[in-house]
């Protein structure tokens, strides 16, 4: 059995808070795009504005690319 490290605990941390703040911003984004396009953004901004409004764009992106594959 492994043993639970610093970076698992803020690993889950960050995944926690990604998905706590697509909850509460009514976002809806599957899993694959919270792992793949939110969650690095998490991991990229200290800043809580800065990565606010990063992960904002990057629902923006998602939806975008959602509506121009349904045309």
């Amino acid at each position: 059995m492994r043993n639970i490290g610093v970076n698992d605990t803020l690993d889950r941390d960050i995944l926690q808070f990604t998905l706590d703040w697509a909850t509460a911003n009514d976002v809806s984004v599957t899993g694959t795009e919270v792992v793949t396009q939110l969650l690095p953004i998490t991991r990229r901004y200290s800043d809580i504005a800065e990565r606010d409004q990063a992960l904002r764009e990057a629902v923006r992106r998602i939806e975008i690319a959602r509506l121009e594959a349904s045309l």
